[in-house]
Parts: C-alpha cells; structure tokens; sequence
C-alpha cells in the first residue's frame, strides 16, 4: 500500500510538472500560425541572396483584413533591419491613425538570430509623440573567458503587474569539452491555482550526437520544442531530474534522443523505480523535399489502475507545395493518430512575381471546426522590398574554406555536411567563426 501511495505521489508531481509543459507544448504549437506570419513580414522566399551579400527583404507591407466579401486596409507596416539581416524594427500604425505601435529588437553579439530585447512603444493616436514604453522582453546572456555560454535569464513584462518578471533561468556546466555535461533550466510560472511555482529541470552525464556547434540559447534556453528543432545541438542521452518548488519531492528519469536523416524524437521518461510512469515523446519529421514537416508530442501518463498509460496527442503538420505558393498549417489533438481532430489550421495563398521571385502579397484563410471549412481572414500585400547588405555574406564563404566552416544546413535545417563546394544548386545556411551566414549557390 505504502508503494502504491509513493507511486501516486510521484504521478502527482510529475502531472503538475509535466502537464505545465504540455500545456505550454499547445500554446506554443498554437503560436505557428501567428509566427507564420510574421515569418512571412521579415522575409522573401526565406531570403534571396545576392552576390556582396544583399539580400531583399520586406521594407512595407499593408496587411488587410476580409469582411462581407471586402478587403479592407487594417495596417500599414514598416520594417527596418540590422547588418545581420535580422528585423531591428517593425512598425504598425492603424489604417485609422487611432494607434501605432513600433517594436525594436537588440540580438545576441555570438549567436546573431537570437532576440535578447524586445522594447515596444505605442502611439496614441498614432501621430503622439508621447509614447507609453514598455520592455517586454529582456534576457541577460553570460559566457566564460572561452565564450561559451554559461547563464542566461529572461525576463518577460507583466501585464498584471505592469513590469518586467524573471521567468526562466538556464545554467550550463562544463566538463573537459568545450561540450556541457550539465544544464539546470528553471522555469517560473503561475499555476491553475494562480500560485507562483517554480519547476527545475536537470539534465546531467549529458552525452551529446555529432554537429555540435556550442550555439546553445535558441534552444537549451527555452522550451522542449525548441531542443529538438535544433539540428547540430542534439543530446542523445542524459539523465533527468524535475522538481517542482511547491512540492517536496522530485522525479527522476532519461532523456534519450534518436536521429535519422529526416526525423528526430526526444524521449523525456520519468521513471519510478524501474517503471516508466510518465513519458513525454516529441516527434519532428519533414515529410518531403519541399520543406514539409511534423512536429508532435505524445504525453503518456500512468493511468490509475497502474495497467497502462493514457495517452494524449498533439500534432502541428505544416505542409508545403513545390514552388511555396501554399501553405498549410494544423494542429490536431487526440487520444490516438486515429482519433486526431483538429484544434485549428491555417491555409497562405502566396504570389510570387514572375520576374523576381519575390513575394507580392499572401491571402490566410483559417479553419472553421463547426463547419470544417477555411474562410479568408487576413492578406499580407509586400508594398516595397529593401536590399539589405550583410556584415557576413557569401563573400565571406570562400570556395575553398570548408575547414573553416562549422556545419551546412539546407533551407529546413537539415544538416548537409561541412563541404560547401559539393553542394548542389540551392539556399544553404551555413555556421562558420560563430556566426550564420545564408548562401545562393
């Protein structure tokens, strides 16, 4: 009886753990297509390079909104970015000059794609010159005198509180490599109870697969989403530790990884003795040379009568045709691949110019679950491009470096090898010297 009590204790914590990253998994996941879009403000056919390093990006885009079968104007949208062709700013004044609001991001100086502030200013209306400023996001990045990273904090703004609140906290420990043999995540958030609670997670023994390449913050600084969309830091095995700060015990288990050419599966476990009573099992998969892919977690968990799991999925699909001229992106949820229903899903209609194959506008439509039919909502028409000129550009990349270089990944991330010049024709993204450098061969 005393076993079964320590084993329904244990199932406790790691249900008020563990079902805090599910639900985090979904509002993540339920975060694509809003990422989508704006994926699609900051660049043009993933970016087009040119020869000197200039690449066409979006400087305006009006974004409209449909109703009774009428586009209408909503906002007009600005961009402006840095010498690493990241968004430094974007804009957004309403179509009826009521408000404007601008946002302004600062980068890390190692890893050049990672945010580490995010200032906003809002304009009421949009013609004040007073505005309200608020920084929503601020992370605190350290590294050791071998620039490897050791400690990062974020901070992110609180509506409620109106102010600037720690929310996650990483610590990253070294052995004999310039590889980390341990990593503490601590993650702070209010639970169903509006309780503050502070769950720590430890990997350690950690055992990393090949392709390391030390650029550790996009990933192993925040969600398990990210860790496993990460295609040269990958961990295949470590032992694993969660506790949570309003509970007395902790949970140990594995994290075990697993990668093929075309898929990657994390495995979170957390093991009582020697039964596994909990799993979490991302799965991300790209289905076809287009660019097409899957991203979905399983959540098994011990049900009550100890003689299984009860399982819960979760499924984002983004779906790609050749030339990108759509796209489609859902999420399902079920107890089984059999019984996946479908949560929400987005549809973008892209027209390219024929002449620079650059993007002119992009109608989303999203799914209706009552009628199960997609219904337009928003257009994206690119009014203006800007050449942006690079700091690290293709002529930073010469023909015969590939000792210099770190890794070569296609446009989805796949790693492609280390020799430039074997390549065939197409966009690669390639880490060299700390930095990433987008190429057209």
């Amino acid at each position: 009886m005393r076993k079964f009590t320590l084993l329904a204790l244990s199932a406790t914590i790691a249900v008020s753990g563990m079902a805090q990253n599910q639900e985090k998994s979904a509002m993540n996941l339920q975060k694509a297509k809003q990422i989508a879009a704006k994926v699609m403000a900051r660049q043009a056919t993933a970016g087009i390079v040119a020869p000197k390093a200039v690449v066409k990006m979006p400087k305006s885009i009006n974004q409209y909104g449909y109703d009774n079968g009428a586009w209408t104007l909503e906002t007009q949208n600005t961009y402006r970015y840095d010498s690493n062709g990241s968004l430094g700013m974007e804009e957004s004044t309403a179509a009826d000059k009521s408000v404007k609001v601008r946002n302004v991001y600062a980068y890390d100086s190692k890893e050049t794609a990672f945010c580490t502030k995010h200032t906003q200013q809002v304009f009421t209306p949009a013609t004040s010159k007073t505005p309200t400023e608020n920084v929503m996001l601020s992370i605190d990045v350290k590294r050791d005198n071998k620039g490897r990273l050791v400690d990062m904090t974020k901070y992110e703004f609180s509506e409620a509180e109106n102010k600037l609140k720690q929310t996650f906290h990483t610590t990253f420990e070294y052995g004999t490599t310039d590889m980390p043999v341990k990593i503490t995540r601590v993650d702070i958030y209010m639970n169903s109870d509006n309780v503050e609670e502070a769950q720590t997670t430890v990997f350690s023994n950690i055992e990393w697969a090949d392709g390391f390449n030390g650029d550790l913050l996009s990933s192993y600084g925040s969600t398990n989403e990210d860790m496993i969309l990460d295609k040269a830091n990958r961990i295949k095995n470590a032992d694993l530790n969660i506790s949570i700060s309003t509970e007395t015990n902790s949970l140990d288990g594995t994290l075990t990884g697993t990668y093929l050419d075309n898929k990657s599966i994390l495995d979170f476990s957390i093991i009582y003795g020697s039964v596994v009573i909990m799993q979490q099992i991302y799965n991300d998969e790209y289905l076809d040379e287009n660019g097409s892919h899957r991203l979905s977690l399983t959540y098994n968990q011990m049900n009550s009568d100890l003689s299984g799991f009860d399982t819960q999925i979760m499924d984002y699909t983004m779906l790609l045709n050749e030339h990108h001229e759509e796209l489609e992106e859902t999420l399902r949820t079920g107890t089984s691949s059999a019984d996946m229903e479908i949560m929400s899903s987005s549809k973008y209609e892209n027209s390219y110019n024929a002449e620079t194959g650059l993007r002119d506008y992009a109608i989303i439509s999203e799914y209706d679950t009552k009628t199960k039919q997609y219904s337009p909502t928003t257009k994206l028409e690119v009014t203006k491009y800007i050449d942006v000129t690079t700091v690290d550009g293709i002529n930073g990349v010469e023909e015969n470096s590939a000792d210099a270089v770190n890794g070569v990944y296609n446009a989805q991330g796949m790693f492609m090898g280390k020799d430039i010049n074997s390549l065939d024709k197409g966009l690669y993204i390639v880490k060299m010297n700390g930095k990433t450098v987008k190429i057209q061969k």
